[in-house]
């Protein structure tokens, strides 16, 4: 189960719940592979994610919990099946939670 407190959210990819937690290191992956994550916001704000914005953040953040590990192909794969449309909400929680911070005490 996620934990809200440590910004996490949960997405289902193949039949398998995962968590994502947007790390120091999970976002500094996001920023170099796709640039700044205020950027990123703002175009998830207006609807103009495409397919590699929401793969690799998910990517970035579901490798970011122990235990958890996908490649960055199989994480674009499972996105398309579940359809960008359903994976888009989830993908701008994360973005929220990344700018609003955490109330983990960290």
């Amino acid at each position: 189960m996620a934990n809200r407190l440590r910004g996490e959210s949960e997405i289902t990819l193949g039949g398998v719940t995962y968590r994502l937690r947007p790390t120091f290191a999970a976002i500094m992956e996001i920023e170099d592979r796709l640039g700044g994550v205020v950027p990123l916001a703002v175009r998830a704000a207006r609807g103009e994610f495409g397919l590699k914005d929401l793969t690799v953040i998910v990517w970035a953040t579901l490798n970011a919990v122990e235990g958890q590990k996908l490649e960055l192909a199989a994480v674009g794969d499972f996105i398309l099946e579940r359809g960008i449309a359903e994976t888009t909400p989830i993908v701008r929680d994360v973005l929220t939670q990344v700018l609003g911070g955490s109330d983990d005490g960290g």
